[in-house]
């Protein structure tokens, strides 16, 4: 016994010893997680569509090709295929097989002079079973607010070539195919087929995908929260990646006026033919003995505006917290928009609207974002057909109803807007599905009482 104990003492002793530079090690890994962003797997390229002659031959185009490309997820051929110059319907079926461990018992028994005992045993068999499946994608061409490319070497599967689908109804289909000329020729169909419909594709202005910084990030680099944006990728081919710009670049302003916001760079570049960015880099500097450190290098890049065949406008808003709700910041974003067309002379098209979706959290705040258009009052584009979902995909024409939203500031000179018009232009809000029941609710009781004040 007094072996055992000692032997137990020095077990004990020997695991504590290694136990705790594991749990130190562990712990340094833990706080050495990097603030900054990896770089992205994929690769995102500059959708340059070229338009096709008419709808006939854009239609065409996708029929021949229905058998070279795929849906995202599924990866599985199709077995039904439609297209018309309203949308793109496909359907595909597989079968899935799984291989199951069961366990089978077995009975058995033997007599041992005049007694029998009994015998209980079994084995381990494999169960193989088959499922089957189905899927669908549609694809309406009224509904489309913009297309990207995308290469992804990492997958697994087949077809590394990829086309995001962005609908308004905030879904996202994806397409794969072997190569980037079937990719681009599906494209260029799709386009043509949504500018039939009344569509413009919205895309960045200068191809790169932008963040506010956090705290820790502004911290590092020495400057105030809330100053300048981060680059979180440059799209192959675009404004930005022939500029010069480059992953995780600061940009702290647009011709000479400091950004916060993806919303105020956009603003910023309205109209412009080129801006000039001022970026801070983190570069590696050797100093005399060859010791390597990051040292902030402030740069001066000009880059083209592109406003793909219109300028598309973008703004956003963002809560501060998580606490507050979304219905303000749709009404500001939409208010924002009307006010900005009006000062032109010209009349609200919102091209597509988006909004993140509870639960809110610190990394998800209520955000709130518009896209539109500002055109004359004699533009066609202002009555379009849209395409209406339903499960015998009706075409339904309807008209394009634009509210045209002013932000009154408290002025007392000022005349009062009348209550009837302000309630009218909720109620259009609501009909277009900017604003829910609940918000149109909570709004209408805050102009009753703006009213009895």
């Amino acid at each position: 016994m007094r072996k055992i104990s000692v032997l137990l003492c020095i077990v004990v002793f020997a695991s504590g010893c290694v136990t705790a530079p594991y749990m130190q090690h562990r712990q340094h890994r833990q706080q050495a997680k990097s603030i900054w962003p990896p770089p992205v797997r994929h690769k995102y390229y500059w959708p340059s569509w070229q338009m096709l002659s008419n709808a006939e031959e854009a239609i065409g185009v996708l029929k021949n090709l229905q058998h070279s490309f795929v849906e995202f997820a599924a990866g599985q051929p199709f077995k039904t295929f439609d297209v018309d110059k309203y949308g793109l319907r496909g359907k595909w079926e597989w079968s899935e097989t799984t291989n199951e461990s069961v366990y089978v018992p077995t009975y058995g028994g033997y007599w041992i002079g005049g007694q029998y005992v009994p015998y209980y045993g079994g084995t381990n068999q494999i169960r193989t079973n088959t499922s089957q499946h189905a899927g669908e994608l549609v694809i309406p061409f009224a509904e489309v607010s913009a297309l990207w490319i995308w290469y992804d070497p990492g997958l697994v599967q087949e077809y590394k070539w990829g086309l995001s689908v962005s609908l308004d109804n905030k879904a996202l289909v994806g397409l794969r195919a072997p190569d980037e000329k079937t990719i681009r020729q599906l494209g260029n169909a799709i386009v043509t087929l949504c500018k039939e419909q009344g569509r413009i594709m919205s895309r960045y202005l200068f191809g790169i995908a932008v963040n506010p910084l956090t705290p820790e990030q502004s911290a590092e680099l020495t400057l105030s929260q809330g100053t300048g944006l981060l680059v979180l990728d440059v799209y192959v081919g675009s404004p930005g990646e022939k500029a010069g710009v480059r992953f995780l670049d600061v940009i702290l302003e647009v011709d000479g006026q400091p950004v916060k916001d993806e919303s105020e760079l956009n603003t910023l570049s309205l109209d412009k033919k080129s801006v000039n960015f001022k970026i801070l880099r983190r570069e590696k500097v050797a100093n005399a003995a060859g010791k390597i450190s990051l040292q902030n290098t402030e740069v001066s890049l000009s880059s083209n505006v592109d406003g793909y065949e219109q300028n598309t406008v973008i703004i956003s808003r963002q809560a501060a917290t998580a606490l507050s709700g979304l219905g303000n910041r749709k009404a500001e974003v939409f208010q924002e928009a009307s006010k900005y067309c009006e000062k032109k002379g010209k009349k609200l098209q919102v091209i597509s609207t988006w909004e993140t979706s509870p639960p809110y959290l610190n990394t998800n705040l209520p955000k709130a974002e518009i896209r539109f258009l500002c055109l004359d009052a004699n533009d066609p584009q202002l009555q379009r057909t849209r395409l209406e979902k339903s499960s015998d995909m009706v075409i339904k024409r309807e008209d394009t109803v634009k509210a045209d939203i002013d932000v009154h500031t408290k002025d007392e000179t000022a005349k009062s807007p009348d209550l009837y018009t302000e309630l009218m232009k909720l109620g259009e809000l609501r009909k277009q599905g900017i604003l829910t029941e609940a918000e149109f609710q909570a709004q209408k009781k805050l102009l009753l009482e703006k009213q009895n004040e």
